[in-house]
């Protein structure tokens, strides 16, 4: 009775247990992610990216805007004031006719189009600006983009190399305690002494704090990989190795043209360049003759019945504006206006305004020598690029030779442990040699492991200089 009651108390705590600590399983739930999900999340995420595509569409309701301007303009107007007539504090006198009136009584309607038929360019030219306008912004953006894509992918593989390194000082961990072991195995049938178990403990210590150095350089470069994608740092993620793709060799002659061919650069300033020509080419045509269309109708009555009745106003004419001088507009507008289709009558007017402030040369000035100092920075970009070029494909080299090295020092540390462990056996050295070599070995594979992803970043900035880095590319 007694045994039933406590197994019945432990199933109680058990299940309670579980109840309990069941958010915390889930909130240990390990999420796996490969580098193209990275990559999509931390583009997803990133708030001044998703600005910039804001203004790209900004930009293209802009030239939407500028492209209608081609159109002509309609404006049409009904105004009824039928009961103008009941308020006689309004009312006037005519003098010819003897009756009283109110002035605009009745009901009207009237419509007005306005088509500038000849501007010299003016609204080309401001639809040109506002494509430039948009092709900066979609550059800031591919450029945005891809700086996020090389910091991800730097993290990535930061975190893979902590990872590789954490297998390494696991497997340290359980050699040096199965070697303790041994020792102290030995020790224990007189084979052994005692400072073979003094150096086998001082080994494993080692082995500890190595492996909890780099479990900590793990989370935290796990955390600074969460942090550039914008997802919570308590998040426990997992990822995938990166798979060996093909990568295409360059030669230190053809790595500048790659790079001309690609950087965004070199186009932006050319976009910037034109953008200022269309800007200066804009304030010019804003100084020769725009001429336009004008037309209009107009038809009233006291009433909607006199109103279906009267009298149809037309006109019709042109206008001409235009700007000879700075500081003076000329305007000039002919128009010939009918009644009924029958009469008619010319109307031509001529104005000239003198210091009307529409002086444009500061701002011509302005834009000449941003164009001037555009094009020398052109010029000069051309071997700041090939600078930054030039050090990474060089790095890359390094890094590639570097690789090669310890490569070879770990295929010798590892014949180097063999040897030491052979010549102790036939009592030729110490233990010391022993422990050494298998020290040089752990800290050969971990220099190999570092080397490895540092020739795979130093790989990945060399396809960034080259313009060539992007999340659609497959890219290690």
């Amino acid at each position: 009775m007694i045994k039933s009651n406590v197994l019945f108390k432990l199933s109680c705590f058990f299940f309670c247990a579980c109840f309990w600590f069941q958010p915390v399983l889930y909130a240990t739930e390990t999420t796996l992610l490969s580098l193209e999900q990275c990559i999509e999340i931390a583009l997803d995420n990133n708030i001044a990216l998703d600005s910039a595509k804001r203004r790209t569409q900004v930009s293209e309701e802009r030239i939407r805007q500028a492209q209608r301007r081609l159109w002509p303009t309609m404006s049409v107007t009904v105004t009824d004031n039928t009961a103008l007539g009941d308020s006689g504090a309004f009312s006037q006198y005519d003098p010819t006719t003897g009756q009283r009136f109110v002035p605009g009584e009745g009901f009207q309607t009237s419509a007005d189009l306005r088509w500038s038929m000849f501007d010299f360019g003016t609204r080309r030219s401001a639809i040109e600006l506002e494509k430039h306008s948009l092709s900066l912004v979609n550059l800031s953006a591919i450029q945005m983009r891809r700086d996020i894509v090389l910091q991800v992918i730097f993290l990535y593989l930061n975190v893979l190399e902590r990872q590789a390194e954490l297998d390494v000082r696991l497997e340290q961990r359980t050699r040096a305690l199965e070697s303790l072991n041994l020792a102290r195995g030995r020790l224990e049938l007189g084979r052994g002494i005692d400072y073979e178990v003094l150096l086998e403990d001082a080994w494993l210590a080692q082995a500890e704090a190595d492996l909890q150095a780099t479990e900590f350089a793990l989370n935290q470069a796990k955390r600074d990989l969460l942090l550039a994608m914008r997802y919570s740092i308590n998040t426990d993620i997992e990822i995938l190795p990166v798979l060996p793709s093909s990568f295409h060799s360059y030669s230190a002659d053809t790595v500048m043209k790659t790079a001309r061919q690609n950087r965004l650069e070199f186009i932006r300033y050319e976009t910037e360049i034109m953008s200022y020509q269309s800007q200066l080419k804009t304030l010019e045509n804003n100084r020769k003759p725009e001429i336009d269309f004008i037309t209009s109708y107009s038809q009233q009555g006291l009433n909607f019945d006199t109103f279906r009745n009267g009298d149809i106003s037309w006109s019709a004419g042109v206008s001409i504006w235009f700007s000879p001088f700075n500081n003076s507009t000329l305007r000039g507008t002919t128009r010939r206006n009918w009644i009924n289709s029958s009469e008619f009558m010319q109307q031509t007017s001529i104005s000239y305004s003198l210091n009307d402030g529409s002086s444009s040369l500061s701002s011509e000035l302005d834009i000449r020598i941003s164009i001037r100092r555009l094009q020398q920075e052109l010029k000069s970009l051309q071997d700041v690029i090939g600078s930054e070029v030039y050090e990474a494909y060089e790095f890359y080299q390094s890094s590639l030779s570097i690789l090669n090295a310890r490569e070879k020092n770990l295929a010798a540390m590892e014949e180097n442990k063999r040897i030491q462990q052979k010549r102790y056996e036939l009592g030729l050295n110490h233990y010391k040699d022993v422990v050494d070599a298998r020290a040089e070995l752990i800290g050969a594979r971990i220099a190999l492991t570092r080397a490895t992803y540092s020739m795979e970043q130093s790989r990945t900035n060399l396809e960034y200089v080259l313009g060539l880095l992007d999340f659609q590319e497959q890219l290690l």
